[in-house]
């Protein structure tokens, strides 16, 4: 996993229209269409067995429109699932009945003369655009083409105007057709890569004014008369826009836009009346040759997710440097925040194939979806080899939204050929389309067109990570009898109030742990083998230990992978680490990390789910000293840890993914000291609310006598006592259980008592008390 942008959050914000003041007038911004549908859950890793057979070429672009699937690419032959002997001549565009995989051969029979590059469903029911290579639809000059999916005839009135170069990405938005390509001309206009057209007519509009120009190597990075360098066409390679139709990311082979320096990516703003370049917004994260004699430019595809909060690039092209000294984003998968803004905007995190092509993606919220011809993920270290951290993903693949790193969802592609070229996702599944037959090593039979619905898909855990109030549990004291040293104890904390600890007798050997923390009702830890565990935990059982291995995949350890080598990946360095790990906790994908003889804090990505920890080793900034860390745990904003030179717990304020101002301390028993603390909240182990109950006493005067009735914390902590009199006083919470208060003036006031104990669980009672003022006596006179 490659070096991300400082980003303490990655929370997903859902994008709405938004409002936007134009010429001093309020107008309410488009929504765009989104091609990737939102799914809850992964999808299933075994096709569907109904798919039709492509049965040569490539299928480049896939959309469903109403119950119809249109596949656009290279082919010339289609037979019915299972039934190689059928074969139907249909060229570079069909249609299919999405459920029953059944052909259309009678109705959509459009006649291109060349390659569809991508399709889109149209602005009505029953439409869908086409574009791409070809020049000519049922002999009618154009490259994008409007067609009926039941007829397969030209929509009427539709008139676009004749573009002279090949159209790679369509998206349609608030009645535009985005139309990004490599060509120059549309009709006889200038346009150098990206127009926008009437949705329904096809005619030009004035809207996008903008040029895209200048070789991202060709004579730029690469200099022809003294090197071999790739001389690739000019433009546009792909687009998406943003759910609420303000924001648009283009990429493609270009280093500027009109007059502003913008290497590969750029990001405009959709106004009222025209598209224009984002100043906001930039980034040198794409400005590396990267294998010149090869590409003139490796950007491949762009989508932002469903709430438009963020979008994926994918990119061939191999390795190297940019020009702000990072790594290259090349042969990666690589996640931008859509709010960020500065002159050079980094990636949150960069998955790294380790020199092979991704090519596509899908992005739904739940999951990143990748295809290419990649072997391995998470192999940012590798040079067309399985580094340090590599995984196996044959061509396919599912990633973490939050941290960049697979899922286990790993149905595989085998062989591989050049690569997955079309990913959709809809409202029941995904749709892969490729230039290869098999899912799997050669397991289903699914030529060049795939479906995993998402039935029978899994659902990944939230991440949860625990609050307080809640249990802390120290695993394997460090200064601690031999027999402490092995076990588990807990103390009730709710952030200053400790209970006594709690001894835990489970059969495991806690001694050999090396750091600790849980996320979504399992602990995690180090062992002492250097491999990380987890185990299912409720507070008091402990369930049988999964090694996390995710780099030995039995499926795929031993299978060639036609380039030399087979899929074995290798485990990450951070396994050589654990030895020396002094404590672990995780946060939102990161797993934080310190260790013996090391002042500074150590983080990296990490997929509970999967297991998978991140290739990259990165540090935490800031001055704060963790060489004496013996244990510790996130809780809110702030970081809890023990000293391994006294025992004590202190914490420290954390924002931005950093330690923050100066430590306090929070227990001065000497006790904290572990192998590894790790926190399980309240609702896991609810302790009983302690007593609410108190005797008064009022009188003579203003004044009453407050008792409240002992009430003991099941683990022997600290109970307090908090007093509202009723006259606008209160008392602070307090250990002591009887107090005297003093009224101002005789009445009525109602008494609130409030006990809380060391979990946090409290009870309430209250009682009206009656106050008189003290009567003189009188005298007699004599």
């Amino acid at each position: 996993m490659g070096a991300p942008a400082r980003a303490s959050r990655l929370r997903a914000v859902a994008a709405v229209a938004v409002a936007v003041v134009v010429s001093g007038a309020c107008w309410l911004a488009p929504t765009a269409s989104a091609v990737q549908a939102s799914q809850s859950r992964l999808v299933n890793a075994v096709p569907a067995a109904d798919t039709p057979a492509v049965n040569d070429g490539v299928v480049y672009a896939i959309a469903q429109v109403g119950s119809r699937v249109i596949l656009g690419g290279t082919f010339t032959s289609v037979s019915p699932a299972g039934d190689p002997g059928t074969t139907y001549s249909l060229h570079d565009a069909l249609a299919f009945d999405a459920t029953t995989g059944t052909i259309d051969t009678t109705g959509f029979l459009p006649t291109l003369n060349g390659r569809v590059s991508t399709v889109i469903a149209g602005p009505s029911p029953n439409e869908v655009y086409l574009g791409g290579a070809f020049t000519t639809v049922d002999g009618v000059a154009m490259n994008v083409a409007l067609l009926d999916v039941r007829t397969g005839a030209l929509v009427a009135g539709w008139d676009p105007p004749s573009l002279n170069g090949l159209v790679d990405k369509l998206v349609l938005a608030d009645h535009r057709l985005f139309v990004g390509g490599r060509f120059t001309t549309a009709g006889s206009a200038t346009h150098r890569g990206l127009v926008a057209l009437d949705s329904a007519s096809g005619a030009l509009t004035s809207y996008v004014n903008l040029s895209f120009t200048g070789h991202h190597n060709y004579e730029t990075k690469c200099d022809p008369s003294t090197a071999q360098c790739a001389n690739g066409t000019t433009g546009v390679t792909s687009l998406d826009v943003n759910p609420a139709g303000n924001r648009m990311v283009v990429i493609g082979n270009f280093t500027d836009v009109s007059g502003q320096d913008r290497d590969q990516i750029v990001m405009l703003t959709l106004g009222k009346s025209s598209a224009t370049v984002d100043a906001s917004w930039d980034t040198l994260a794409y400005t590396s040759s990267c294998f010149s004699n090869g590409f003139d430019s490796y950007v491949r595809d762009v989508q932002f997710a469903p709430d438009g909060s963020y979008f994926v690039v994918a990119a061939t092209g191999g390795i190297g440097t940019n020009s702000d000294g990072t790594n290259s984003s090349c042969d990666a998968a690589a996640r931008f925040e859509t709010a960020a803004t500065g002159t050079n905007v980094r990636p949150v995190w960069i998955d790294y194939s380790g020199e092979d092509t991704i090519s596509t993606i899908a992005v739904t919220g739940r999951a990143v979806y990748v295809g290419g011809h990649q072997r391995w993920l998470n192999n940012s270290l590798g040079l067309n080899v399985a580094a340090p951290g590599a995984v196996p993903r044959p061509g396919l693949a599912a990633l973490s939204p939050v941290s960049g790193l697979p899922y286990t969802w790993d149905p595989g592609r085998n062989p591989r050929g050049a690569g997955v070229f079309a990913l959709l996702a809809t409202s029941t599944g995904l749709w892969v389309g490729s230039d290869t037959n098999w899912i799997g090593n050669g397991t289903y039979l699914r030529p060049r067109i795939a479906y995993f619905p998402l039935a029978g898909g899994e659902s990944p855990p939230p991440e949860r990570t625990p609050a307080l109030p809640g249990r802390v549990y120290r695993a394997g004291a460090i200064n601690g009898s031999s027999s402490t040293k092995e076990r588990l104890a807990f103390r009730e904390f709710n952030g200053k109030s400790v209970g006594a600890s709690v001894s835990l007798r489970i059969g495991v050997d806690w001694s050999a742990v090396h750091g600790a923390f849980t996320v979504d009702g399992k602990v995690f830890y180090g062992g002492s083998d250097g491999f990380l565990y987890s185990r299912s935990f409720n507070g008091t059982t402990v369930g049988a230990p999964t090694k996390l291995d995710p780099y030995d995949d039995p499926a795929w350890d031993n299978v060639q992978t036609g380039s030399g080598q087979t899929y074995q990946g290798e485990a990450p360095t951070f396994l050589s680490e654990i030895p020396s790990v002094t404590s672990m906790f995780f946060e939102q994908g990161r797993l934080f990390y310190t260790m013996s003889g090391s002042s500074v804090m150590h983080w990296r990505w990490f997929e509970p789910e999967s297991g998978i920890v991140g290739a990259d080793e990165f540090t935490v900034s800031g001055s704060f000293d963790f060489s004496h860390v013996a244990g510790a745990f996130l809780a809110g904003d702030r970081l809890y840890f023990a000293s391994s030179r006294n025992g004590k717990l202190g914490s420290v304020k954390w924002s931005d993914d950093r330690a923050v101002g100066t430590a306090a301390l929070v227990s001065a028993s000497t006790s904290w000291a572990s192998h590894g603390l790790f926190l399980l909240s309240q609702s896991t182990n609810p302790t009983p609310p302690p007593k609410a109950a108190f005797s008064r006493n009022c009188g003579p005067g203003l004044t009453c006598q407050l008792k409240a009735s002992r009430s003991v914390d099941p683990d022997g902590g600290a109970v307090r006592y908090r007093w509202e009199f009723g006259d606008h006083s209160s008392t602070v919470p307090r250990k002591s259980t009887a107090v005297s208060h003093r009224y101002t003036a005789g009445g009525r006031y109602r008494v609130k008592l409030t006990v809380t104990n060391t979990a946090g669980a409290t009870a309430s009672s209250s009682h009206v008390v009656k106050v008189r003022a003290a009567t003189k006596k009188k005298t007699k006179k004599a």
